[in-house]
């Protein structure tokens, strides 16, 4: 059985429940933790505040049934997450145990995402507000890298997401969390420690990939097709696009290549591309005055009308409803 559920939907059965949080660790009042909600599985929430801008978060729960939670455009701290057990997928990308996950700041895309219940799911987050973002990796005046400002965008973008394998190095650090000997206020300092190495490792690799991209990648002419043709599936699916997993399997390429070589080729992401297709489309349709707002709104894939009007005011700068006036 799957249940499918809205994010709002989701955080209510959180609120439902608050009175099951309490202090994981007696002698901090900033490390709590929440029962999982008992329609949805069995397990806890765990939220350590380091400090003002920064929170490590340790999930371990398991769900009664598979799970599919639908997500509206919304503003995305920095965040990367790693995953010890379970898995979870969305049309951007998707998690295995052993893997991480890298999101920048700006705003994560209106989609779903999948969790199985066949696993336990075990998962540590840390979150970083944008500002506290450049002050850890910035200079005195808090200017950032030119290498790392996809990591830090505003609003009005679509944030930056990438996946990767665990290093011997993060794993260390991830076994030590989950293993503090510590309590109170030393143990945040220790859990703020590790955060930090962990985006200081994270960090290396990105700036390793930012210089090795563009000489590393070359696009021969059948990748060029397959990535050409994956545009084509876009076009043809647009109220029901593939994930970005299934849609490389379709056009015959692994994930990683589909996304840069779709950069490289279209000048945006797989899901940059989508959006504005989607965009355009509404317009187009909003102008030709058949549809209602609702009505356009489900005619190119979105389930929340308000969502929808959200994207489209952030794209055109009007609302949908005063499209074609």
């Amino acid at each position: 059985m799957t249940i499918s559920i809205s994010y709002q939907a989701f955080w209510e059965l959180f609120r439902e429940v608050d009175e099951t949080r309490q202090n994981f660790d007696p002698a901090d009042k900033f490390d709590v933790i929440w029962k999982y909600p008992q329609e949805l599985g069995e397990g806890y929430l765990r939220a350590i505040k380091l400090q003002q801008g920064l929170e490590l978060e340790i999930s371990s729960y398991q769900l009664r049934d598979n799970l599919i939670m639908q997500l509206p455009d919304r503003p995305h701290p920095v965040q990367y997450s790693f995953l010890f057990s379970g898995s979870w997928s969305s049309e951007e990308t998707s998690l295995m145990p052993g893997q991480y996950s890298l999101c920048g700041s700006g705003t994560y895309p209106q989609g779903s995402c999948q969790q199985s219940n066949e696993q336990r799911f075990l998962e540590i987050n840390v979150h970083i507000n944008p500002n506290i973002f450049r002050v850890l990796a910035g200079d005195e005046s808090g200017e950032i890298s030119q290498k790392l400002h996809h990591l830090i965008k505003k609003p009005i973008y679509e944030c930056y997401t990438r996946t990767g394998t665990k290093t011997p190095a993060m794993q260390a650090v991830l076994h030590q969390i989950l293993n503090c000997p510590y309590q109170g206020a030393v143990k945040r300092m220790y859990f703020e420690g590790k955060a930090l190495e962990l985006m200081a490792l994270l960090l290396e690799q990105e700036l390793e990939l930012q210089d090795s991209s563009k000489e590393d990648l070359s696009l021969k002419p059948d990748k060029v097709e397959c990535i050409q043709y994956a545009k084509e599936i876009l076009h043809k699916n647009l109220n029901n696009p593939p994930s970005l997993m299934e849609l490389a399997r379709l056009v015959g390429l692994n994930d990683c290549t589909l996304k840069q070589g779709f950069k490289l080729v279209f000048g945006t992401t797989v899901f940059g591309y989508l959006y504005d297709l989607r965009m355009e489309q509404a317009r187009l349709l909003l102008q030709e005055d058949r549809m209602n707002v609702t009505e356009v709104a489900k005619a190119i894939g979105y389930t929340n009308s308000k969502s929808f009007a959200t994207a489209f005011k952030r794209k055109f700068g009007i609302s949908p409803s005063d499209c074609g006036q």
